[in-house]
């Protein structure tokens, strides 16, 4: 498995259809493609959003939308993209967890990785849960 960041709107652009096949239409609005693309749009300007994607061959299994942010002075802060509402990653979330943390952790870019305001219930915040406390 692989990660892949997209940082660009053409880019975010060609996921909807990656995005619509991992999120069923009973699933909350905030997961929806529409509602992420259009959120996004329209505070492009005042985010600086990567779109972490794990891949499993071809495939993109897991989709986790993540902002870069400045914190006063040094390096930026990762944290989940739409912190208004409860965040969760999207797809196989307890597959592709493990190589997206492993990959966020290599990387010297930013300072903190802040991870809140998840669903005690979902997959992600299992996921999260399970890596702290093994690594996997």
């Amino acid at each position: 498995m692989k990660v892949r960041i997209l940082n660009k709107p053409v880019g975010i652009a060609t996921l909807e259809r990656e995005w619509r096949r991992l999120v069923s239409e009973d699933e909350p609005f905030w997961k929806q493609y529409n509602w992420f693309y259009y959120w996004w749009k329209s505070r492009s300007e005042e985010v600086n959003l990567s779109v972490f994607l794990v891949e499993k061959g071809e495939t993109v299994i897991m989709i986790a939308p993540l902002v870069f942010e400045r914190k006063r002075a040094g390096r930026p802060v990762l944290r989940f993209a739409a912190n208004d509402f409860p965040n969760e990653f999207i797809g196989d979330v307890r597959l592709a967890m493990p190589v997206l943390l492993k990959d966020l952790f290599n990387r010297n870019s930013f300072d903190r990785r802040w991870l809140r305001q998840v669903r005690q219930d979902s997959d992600t915040a299992k996921a999260l849960q399970a890596y702290a406390e093994n690594g996997r």
